[in-house]
């Protein structure tokens, strides 16, 4: 044999061994378990990681999505009602009444009362408007004795200031006292300067934030002009006339208050208080002996009927503003 045929017999000879060897030996599978292993891990982090992102992904529109949709703060305006009980409103966006001040001493005869403040707060422009209205002629401010015998009319002013328009008040007012058979005069107008509107407010004029102011002041005047002897000092006559019209007992006790204070006798926060009380007893007064005739039956006055009566007050007076200027401030 050559040694090509013996190398040759010998190769397989060789390969024939190691054939069987590998052909008969365990098969593990630990390679291939770990491979698999290792694939199934990285579909599972796979799978984590996807879930998370979509989870970020998702609470970022949902607060994008919030904070696009999220409500903004409402504009908010103010007009101040004058009849004479003079008031100012903090109106918001959608014509819900915020806030109400009193600015003068008639004011807070209907103001001090917390029911009627709960009637004008929250309410639509033209609930506490009308509201309020209806409370000066009930406590005798609109003197519908006189409106009905010499066919006069109330006389009413509003002035807004700000952005919204509250002209659509003098219709609403009017109208609303027509039913009642209560012939008006409402006039309205924007002021277009600030200072002129915080001195008709009674606030600094320099001071920029109107509505704020409003809104942080004391509901009613008494508590604003305490510290001012010359305004509280009128308040005093002002309060002590009408309870000695109405109860001379109140009247009596209210002028030991007073007193008392001026010397130094009482704090301010008791004398409020009293003060409160007093008016208290004026507005049920009031109310007593001027309800009855804002209650009494009356035919409702037409648009042109409306109309007719504000052209004889024109021939009578020149103008509805010179009307409301020399009557419609009655003290």
């Amino acid at each position: 044999m050559n040694w090509k045929k013996r190398w040759k017999s010998e190769l397989d000879s060789e390969i024939s061994k190691f054939s069987d060897n590998v052909f008969s030996a365990p098969v593990t599978s630990q390679v291939g378990q770990n491979s698999v292993g290792a694939l199934k891990i990285n579909k599972k982090s796979i799978i984590s990681i996807s879930t998370i992102a979509l989870a970020l992904l998702l609470s970022v529109i949902l607060m994008c999505s919030w904070f696009i949709k999220k409500p903004q703060p409402l504009n908010e305006n103010v007009f101040v009602i004058q009849i004479n009980p003079s008031a100012a409103f903090v109106v918001d966006g959608n014509d819900k009444v915020k806030s109400v001040s009193s600015l003068n001493f008639d004011a807070d005869v209907i103001l001090s009362d917390q029911q009627n403040k709960s009637n004008i707060i929250g309410k639509s422009v033209q609930e506490a408007t009308n509201f309020f209205v209806e409370s000066a002629a009930k406590y005798g401010y609109i003197d519908i004795a006189d409106i009905t015998l010499h066919q006069n009319a109330a006389a009413i002013k509003i002035t807004s200031y700000g952005q919204k328009d509250f002209e659509f008040l003098r219709s609403s007012i009017e109208s609303e006292l027509s039913k009642n058979g209560i012939p008006s005069v409402v006039l309205w107008n924007k002021s277009e300067s600030k200072s002129d509107f915080n001195n008709l407010l009674g606030i600094d004029e320099t001071k920029e934030d109107i509505i704020g102011e409003l809104k942080n002041m004391s509901n009613t005047y008494a508590e604003r002009v305490v510290g001012d002897i010359d305004k509280i000092t009128a308040y005093f006559q002002n309060l002590l006339d009408g309870l000695e019209q109405l109860n001379p007992g109140s009247a009596i006790f209210i002028r030991n208050v007073i007193e008392q204070y001026l010397n130094g006798e009482q704090n301010a926060e008791e004398f409020i208080s009293e003060v409160m009380n007093g008016l208290s007893s004026l507005k049920e007064f009031r109310k007593f002996q001027f309800e009855h005739l804002y209650e009494i039956p009356r035919q409702p006055i037409g648009k042109e009927q409306l109309e007719e009566i504000h052209g004889k007050i024109v021939d009578d007076n020149g103008s509805l503003e010179d009307f409301f200027n020399n009557r419609g401030q009655k003290k």
